[in-house]
């Protein structure tokens, strides 16, 4: 999950930077609509990433404690 998180945010970078550019030499309202979606691709894989490094943890507390046993 956490490598998903990871190249969820890579391509919503760029995006943004793909739109950042449009919005520049175009003033087109492409531009707005990609940076906006850029920018809720962003957050939500964040949040992605962040659960599974939350996910992660869970899964190796679970595996030491059974090695005690």
């Amino acid at each position: 999950m956490v490598l998903l998180g990871i190249i969820g945010e890579f391509l919503a970078v760029i995006v943004l930077i793909v739109a950042i550019t449009l919005q520049i030499h175009n003033n087109a309202d492409l531009g707005n609509i990609l940076v906006s979606g850029g920018a809720v691709l962003f957050a939500i894989f964040t949040k992605i990433k962040l659960l599974g490094y939350e996910w992660d943890d869970l899964h190796k507390q679970r595996s030491k404690g059974r090695g005690r046993r």
